[in-house]
């Protein structure tokens, strides 16, 4: 079970839960491979709310994980054999595959991130800092985008959810898709 936290606005009526990122997201490729979409919470203005928004921020990271997997197929004898019998080794090279096209992913589209409910990029991404602060109770720092009030956001402890909830997809630029069959 996790708790999920209710975010507020000070000064008007806004209210809405902490869970809107939960859940599994996948880019779907022309190929049908599903990369996992990371994401922060921000705000919508489209939806004119909190929103789960595209992360596109780890170019390095990334680049990091890559090289790692790459020192694993240096030899390219042992990574045939490798290839054929060590079922550790082909989820490794799997693993390797999803990072290059998620590194791809982030060199065309960094700064283009869109919200995942409704496809926009009319969307402000919460700080590091901003964030922790929506998740520490009682917190009010973060300013409530379009409050006409000019409130601040903060979050209180609401409820455990023990909930099993149904992946989704888009497509590597960002707008949600149905998979297909």
């Amino acid at each position: 079970m996790a708790l999920a936290s209710e975010i507020k606005c000070t000064q008007c009526e806004f209210s809405c839960l902490s869970s809107v990122t939960w859940g599994p997201k996948y880019y779907l490729t022309a190929n049908n491979e599903k990369i996992s979409v990371n994401r922060k919470l921000g705000w919508c203005f489209d939806c004119g709310s909190i929103a789960p928004v595209e992360s596109l921020d780890d170019e390095a990271l990334v680049a990091i994980q890559i090289d790692k997997l790459e020192q694993s197929r240096k030899c390219r004898l042992m990574h045939h054999i490798f290839r054929v019998i060590s079922p550790s080794y082909r989820t490794k090279m799997k693993k390797l595959k999803a990072l290059e096209i998620r590194l791809m992913i982030i060199k065309t589209r960094a700064g283009k991130e869109v919200c995942l409910k409704c496809g926009t990029r009319k969307i402000l991404n919460f700080s590091q800092e901003a964030r922790a602060a929506l998740q520490t109770p009682n917190h009010p720092i973060v300013p409530h985008p379009g409050c006409s009030k000019n409130g601040n956001l903060y979050s209180e402890p609401s409820m455990y959810l023990s909930i099993k909830m149904s992946p989704k997809y888009y497509n590597t630029e960002g707008q949600s898709i149905e998979p297909q069959s």
